[in-house]
C-alpha cells in the first residue's frame, strides 16, 4: 500500500502543478509582481518548481535542482580558502601586508601596524578616510580604527569630521 500512496500523492501533486501552470497561461495579463505575490501565498510550493520555460510551453523545461541565490556555505568557504594566498612573512611578523592580514595581538605587531598606517597616510599625501587607508595598510576596519585612535592619542595624526566623513591627516 505505501507505494500506491506515494504514487497517488505524486500524481496529485503533478496534476495540481500542471493545473496551476495552465491557469497562469490563461491569464497573460499577470505581471511578475502578481506572480511574486502568488509565490508568497498558499501557492508558493507550486510556484517554486515552475520555470519560465514551463510558462512558455517548453516541453523540455525541467524544474531547477537548486533554487537560485547564494552559493552554499561550504562552497563559499572552500572558494575563499583557495583564493587566499599564503600569509606573507611580513604579516606573520606583525608588519602590515598590503590589503591583507595583520597581527595586532602583540605590542610589536601593533607598533608595526601603526607604522604601516602612517606610511599609508604618507602615500595618500593629504587628508584621507579609512576607505583610502585600509587597502594600503591592510587589516580589518576595526584594527584600522583602533590604530588611528592610538596614533591620534599619541599626537602623530589629527582627524576631523564624524562617522564615514572622518578624514585623517599627518601632523
Amino acid at each position: 500500500m505505501p507505494n500506491f500512496e506515494n504514487d497517488l500523492q505524486n500524481a496529485l501533486a503533478e496534476a495540481q502543478r500542471e493545473l496551476f501552470i495552465e491557469q497562469i497561461r490563461r491569464h497573460p495579463e499577470l505581471s511578475l509582481a502578481d506572480l511574486l505575490a502568488l509565490g508568497k501565498g498558499k501557492f508558493s510550493n507550486l510556484l517554486n518548481d515552475v520555470t519560465v520555460g514551463h510558462l512558455l510551453g517548453d516541453a523540455d523545461a525541467r524544474p531547477s535542482e537548486r533554487r537560485p541565490g547564494r552559493p552554499a556555505k561550504a562552497a563559499t568557504a572552500n572558494k575563499a580558502k583557495a583564493a587566499t594566498p599564503a600569509r606573507p612573512a611580513a604579516a606573520a611578523t606583525g608588519a602590515a601586508a598590503p590589503g591583507g592580514t595583520v597581527n595586532t595581538r602583540t605590542p610589536e605587531g601593533r607598533e608595526a601596524y601603526d607604522e604601516a598606517v602612517l606610511g599609508a597616510l604618507r602615500s595618500v599625501g593629504g587628508p584621507a578616510n579609512s576607505e583610502q587607508i585600509r587597502p594600503l595598510a591592510g587589516g580589518t576596519s576595526l584594527q584600522l580604527r583602533t590604530s588611528l585612535t592610538r596614533l591620534a592619542n599619541e599626537g602623530k595624526i589629527t582627524w576631523e569630521g564624524q562617522a564615514r566623513g572622518t578624514r585623517y591627516s599627518l601632523v
